[in-house]
Parts: structure tokens; sequence; C-alpha cells
């Protein structure tokens, strides 16, 4: 179902607070305009809870190579248009959800589709960009009719977007040589009956009180042309209106002007002249950011069945009014960042399955806007946003009044506090540490334990991880030192080798930020329980840093000519790249290492996402079940069966990687191995098709397929791993701010590490 473009969706900002339409209204005749036009959103939810049933769309042959190109819904029914390469099919569901019918119809080669229902038939508008193409689908005898072919005009350069429909008229969006302009065509026959005449730029278009509207943007901030359309097409007013420039996605039905945002689905009242909501996300039983390609919607004429879908998705949902099976239940608050769909997914399915718990998520957005944290460029300081949000949780959490769980994301670990261990100086946190080792020995034998115990942190855990990629470096194979070489061996070798040489591919701060991460216990304390920095490992890490990396300048001034000229190379492993650690020879003169540490290499878990339970939590019981639901074979794989498989992450849970590394094993019996294939690869090798091992086109030369055997070698690489990126950022920064003297030689490593001692053991005391 087209709809306006993303960035003209919306004709009144649907935010928080109420969007005035300042111009002038009609009273008696169309261009006598004598009061004032006020829109108002009512903010209040509507009570009624939506359930959802998933449509099960599918192919006659059971192929799954399926795309959904369209969909409406009736009283009585719904329809889904659904194509597979150059073959298209009707599909008819009934209200509960099951497939009725199924029809073979056949189309040129149209861009986009648009559906509206009548009594005995469907009218499919196929959008061909130089062409429009009505098609009546006769829903008696389930044969498509003639088609209608529209071409564009020539004041007309392409068809756009479908506005919406009222009876038998269609508003399509055209763009001509003067901007975006409408047209209204008669679904029967095909005549243009409105075609807009004076040159006007819309924004959007939108409909009220049976009238069409242009919305026009000027060079003010927040500030448009609002232009009524007379019936000839022409624009009788023009005023200009206050009006914050957020757009989300409008559809005009039936003489119903829908819209949908962030929070729900609302419909325009026109007595009333206000938004009110139709659905709320948070109270059904799917949340939009849970369906992130679903972006297309029809509402029936009754206004009780929502038809959700996207064309890049398998996926459509007929919601419909139901009871709330969160009712009696414990409510479980959850708090984080934008969900994954993954995360909306398995939340659906705790919340369907278990007797005593529902889960609510809060996205960490809904507590303390982004938007107001802008630099002087006009970016997010990401960084501030962070620290912010994290004392705003602190202080949530101490008063009590917090989540009952946090989901946190370490991609950024160093950056930031939130993904950093900055929670537990304060005790905001549990200790799961109880919990893991209350579970059976056959539950914990399930998981890569060394990744999980990675998380430990003086001898308690207050984090568990939920999905991992790997960190790790690459030496030159010329190099002599072993895995065991200490930071002492490494400096020495450094101080010996022959020419203009940089240690490793990053600056000397960002190398002793990421030594430190997953290093900084070995020099925490001493052996008098004193800061333990005094010390000649950490005085060889940070002579390393200072001699043998480059400074910021030399950084970012560096040219081709600083390639081959380091003695380490950054490698991140993630699921796509699971070839290069088990293939020999994947990078040349280079070998796999690991990061250097004070007790030899080791390459480095970096979770993505991990959970925590909060001090003020109300039943810790409560919230473990719903992190070891999260832990689950069904959770721990469901984002290896989305649109895009495993791209990054690799789960926690044994059978879950055996899982995921048989996409590489057996791809003919994964489908969504082949999309992978397509986004990795300039072309889709021949042999992987057959899971010949041959050569092909893949990384490093080589077929991605994965044979039995170095599927082990990846098992027992990722077992060996000890260390994870979970920072103290608190004593890590203190570290960094008084090594910048040092690294700028204007202060002696002597004075550099008393200083580094002195400030550590403040911290130290303070967290007594």
């Amino acid at each position: 179902m087209p709809s306006f473009r993303r960035k003209t969706a919306l004709f009144l900002a649907i935010s928080f607070v109420t969007v005035l339409l300042q111009g002038c209204a009609r009273s008696c005749s169309r261009n006598d305009y004598k009061e004032a036009l006020l829109l108002t959103r009512n903010d209040a939810p509507t009570s009624v809870y939506y359930a959802g049933v998933t449509l099960e769309v599918g192919l006659p042959d059971g192929g799954e190579d399926l795309t959904v190109r369209g969909g409406a819904v009736s009283d009585d029914g719904a329809y889904v248009l659904v194509s597979s390469g150059t073959k298209y099919y009707i599909e008819q569901f009934s209200l509960s959800g099951q497939r009725e019918n199924i029809y073979d119809v056949s189309f040129s080669e149209p861009d986009t589709f648009f559906l509206v229902l009548r009594e005995d038939r469907l009218i499919i508008v196929a959008n061909c960009l130089d062409n429009l193409d009505f098609y009546h689908f006769d829903l008696q005898s389930g044969k498509l009719m003639d088609r209608i072919r529209i071409p564009r005009a020539e004041d007309t350069e392409t068809f756009g977007n479908i506005i919406g429909y009222e009876g038998d008229l269609l508003y399509v969006e055209v763009l001509t040589g003067e901007g975006l302009a409408c047209r209204g065509f008669d679904i029967r026959d095909g005549l243009c009956v409105l075609a807009l005449t004076d040159d006007v730029w819309a924004e959007a278009y939108f409909f009220l009180d049976g009238d069409l509207y242009a919305l026009c943007d000027t060079e003010k901030d927040d500030v448009y042309d609002v232009c009524l359309v007379t019936d000839e097409g022409r624009v009788s007013k023009k005023y200009e209106t206050a009006m914050p420039k957020t757009w989300e996605m409008l559809l005009y039905q039936e003489e119903m002007q829908f819209l949908r945002d962030k929070d729900g689905l609302w419909y325009l009242n026109e007595e009333e002249h206000a938004w009110k909501n139709l659905l709320s996300w948070q109270n059904s039983g799917v949340d939009e950011v849970s369906l992130p390609r679903m972006d297309h919607y029809y509402v029936s004429p009754m206004k009780d069945r929502i038809l959700l879908f996207g064309e890049q998705t398998k996926t459509v949902q007929l919601l419909y009014p139901s009871s709330d099976p969160t009712e009696g239940k414990t409510i479980l608050k959850v708090a984080g960042s934008e969900p994954t769909e993954s995360m909306m997914w398995a939340i659906s399915e705790f919340n369907r399955t278990n007797e005593d718990y529902a889960v609510r998520y809060m996205s960490y957005d809904e507590e303390l806007d982004p938007g107001s944290f802008r630099d002087g460029d006009g970016w997010i300081d990401i960084t501030a946003y962070n620290d912010a949000l994290t004392d705003f949780l602190w202080k949530r959490v101490m008063g009590g009044d917090g989540t009952d769980i946090l989901i946190r994301s370490f991609q950024d670990s160093a950056q930031n506090k939130l993904s950093t261990r900055y929670f537990e100086y304060g005790g905001l946190l549990s200790d799961l540490a109880p919990y893991w080792d209350d579970m059976e020995e056959s539950w914990k034998e399930k998981f890569l334990s060394n990744m999980v115990l990675s998380m430990v942190y003086q001898d308690q855990m207050y984090a568990i991880p939920l999905e991992m990629s790997v960190s790790t470096a690459v030496k030159e194979k010329s190099c002599p030192l072993g895995a065991d070489a200490s930071y002492e061996e490494w400096l020495s070798y450094a101080e010996e080798y022959a020419g203009d040489i940089y240690f490793t591919d990053i600056t000397n701060r960002d190398f002793l930020k990421e030594c430190l991460t997953y290093d900084l216990d070995t020099f925490l304390i001493g052996a008098n329980g004193k800061p333990g920095f005094d010390c000649e490992e950490f005085r060889a890490l940070m002579k390393l840093a200072k001699d043998y990396c480059m400074s910021q300048t030399e950084w970012s001034n560096a040219t081709d000519d600083t390639e081959g000229k380091f003695l380490c190379l950054e490698r991140m492993i993630s699921a796509e790249s699971v070839y290069d650690v088990v293939r020999p020879d994947p990078y040349g003169d280079v070998e796999f290492y690991g990061h250097v540490t004070s007790d030899g290499a080791d390459a480095c878990f970096v979770p993505g996402l991990s959970a925590s339970i909060t001090s003020c939590c109300t039943d810790k019981d409560g919230a473990w079940e719903f992190i070891c639901f999260l832990l689950s074979a069904p959770c721990q794989e469901y984002y290896m069966r989305a649109e895009e498989p495993f791209l990054w992450n690799i789960p926690v849970r044994w059978d879950s990687l055996d899982f995921m590394l048989d996409f590489f094993i057996h791809p003919d019996d994964h489908e969504d191995y082949y999309r992978f294939i397509e986004q990795f690869d300039d072309e889709v090798e021949e042999t992987a098709a057959t899971g010949d091992n041959g050569e092909g086109g893949g990384s490093g030369g080589e077929s991605r397929t994965l044979s039995e055997e170095e599927a082990v070698l990846f098992k027992q690489w990722i077992s060996g791993i000890r260390h994870c990126t979970y920072p103290d950022m608190e004593v890590i920064g203190i570290i960094l701010e008084e090594a910048d003297p040092y690294f700028a030689g204007q202060r002696s490593l002597d004075e550099t590490i008393a200083l580094i001692n002195n400030r550590v053991q403040l911290v130290l005391d303070e967290r007594k």
C-alpha cells in the first residue's frame, strides 16, 4: 500500500504536544475563510487492546522466495497480493486468519501496488512510473478483468505515491517539471477528474472536511504554506502556518484520514477536529518497533480490523480487539535503547506463554529526548546523551522508581557510561552470580561459559551477555614473538625492530584505552592492596603506547605510505567472518595473534547486548526468568531467521552456535544463507549453491561454505577466549587523562604513574 513519501508523510506532526495549524478554514464556501482551523491531538490512548493473528502467506508450490506487495481489509476478510519473481498471487483470508483462496494473476512490471476493496471487486492499482494500470479483480469469479492503462501526461515526469481514495476517486502524487502535484483518477474508467494546475511544490497532501489541501515547505524553520485545492485544481488561498517539521505516515481511505506514528494509529475525528487514538502500540499484542519493515497499513470500514505488512517482509498481521493477555500477571519493566526485532519477538513470545509474568519495554528515548543534545553542527552528541541518560536512570533506580531490567548495548563499549561498569559503582545492579550458580549444571553446560564468565567483575556478575562479536589482532608473520609474549617483550622487540614502524594502526591513546579495557584488573590492585600501576608491565605498556603508536595528528594525517608499517592490525570477527579464523593465510603476510595483554595474546569478546537486573527490582526471580528466556535457543536463533541473518553477533549457546555454523556447512538447507552471501559478495558464487568447497568468489578467494573440520576449529578458537570488553571507564578515564601530557612529552613516566596511583586510590576509597 503506497502512502506519502517518508519525507512528506505527515500533515500534522504527531508528537507529545498539541499541533496547531494556523490558517483559515472553509465556512460557507471553499474560498471564504472566516474561522481559524484548529486541529489537536487527543493524547489519551484507547483502552481497547488489539491482539494480532499472523496471516500465513505462501506460494502454491511451497516456495519461500516471496514478497508481499499489497493488501486490503474489509469487515468480512482480508486480501494480500504477493509475488515470486514474475508471478503474482492474490490470497484471500478470513478474519480469523485462515487462508481461504489463492488466485494466480499476472501483471506488467510495476514499481508498487495499491489495493482498494469494493463489494464485488478488488481494484488493484499498479504503478509502473510511466503508467498507472487499473485492474478489476472479480471476487466472485476469482478472475482478473481487463486492464485500464493511464499514461503519464505531457507535463508529468513520473507517477509517485498513492495519496488515498474516496469513493471511486483515487488521488495520486505526480512529479512535474514544477514540482510535486496531485491528480485524481476515476478507478472505473481511468479518467482524470482532478488535476492541480497551479505551480506548487507540495510536501504533502491531506484531506479535511472533504477538501484537499497541499502542504508546502518554506525557507523558515517549522513554517509551511497551506493551500486549499479547488475542484478545478487551482490553489485558492495560501496561508503561512507554524508547524514542526516531523513526518510520519498518512492514509486517506473512504473519507477517513489515518496516521501512523511511533505511538500507534490515529484517525481524524472531523466533528471535533482532533486526532484520536485508534490503536496504541503499547496496548496491543504487537509493537510497531517489532515490525521494522511493516511500513504499510489498512483499516477496515468499521475501524475494528487493521492489516499491517511490508513490501520487503513475508509477515502480514491482522489486528483485532481482544482482551489483554497481561491482565493478572506481574509486570516486569525493561528499559533499553530502540529494541531490535528479535528482542520484541522475544517479549511477545514471553508474554504469550508465561503464566505469571509479562514484560513492558521502555525505550531510552521515551525518557530523554536525544534531540536536545545536539552540538553546534546539529549532530547529536552521543557521549553527552548517554552520560545524561545514565545519570537519569541512576537517579530513578536509586529512588526506587526505576526499571526492573536493563538491556545495554556494548558496541561502543569504551565510549560512554551506558556500556561500561559505571552502574556497578553505586550499587545500581544486582549480582547475577548466585542465580547463575544455582542453575543445574546441565543448563549451564549449554552456554559458552568462557563468554558468560568473562563478564564477572570482582567475583560478581552484574550483566549477562545475550550475543557477542570478537575483537582481535593479526601480527606480522616474521615477528618471532609467540602468543605468550607480554608488554615488556613486545617493547623490547619494537625497540630492536629496524625501520620506521608503528606498533598498531590506532592512536597511542586508543591503544592504551583498548588494553586497559580488558587488562585493567591486572594493574588495579597491587601486592599491598593499593593501586598497582607502578610495575614493570604497566611501564612497558605506557612506553609502547607513547613511542610506537601514532599520535592523533599522525593518525589523522596518515596516508597510503603508512600501509605495511604496522606490527599489529585490528580485526573484528563476527558471524560473517568465521572463515577468516579457520582458513590458512587469510591476510597474506600477517597471521591471527590476538590483542597484546600482560599475560599473553588473547582475542576479546565484545558483547552486543547484555541484560542486568537492577537493585530496585521488586521481583528478581521473575526478572531472572525473563533473562533465561532471552538465553533460550529460540531467542538466540531468531535473528538468524530474520531478513538479514546473523550479520554481526555470535550466539552465547553451543547449540545456537552450531545452528549458525550449519548455515555455512549445509547452505542448501538454509535459504537465508543466500541473502547473506548476496550482501557480502559482489556475486553469488556458484560453488555455494552446490555446497562445493572449491574455489569461488568468497572471502580470501574461497567459497563461503564451511567444512565440518573448519567448524570444529572455530569452536575451539572461540572456547579459548578469556577477556571481555566491559571497561571500568571511571578509572580508565583517569589514566587516559594523566597519560595525555606524558604522550605529549610534557611529563615524565614516573610523575604520570604517581598521579595515576593517587587519583585511582581516591576513587577506590569512595567506592568502599
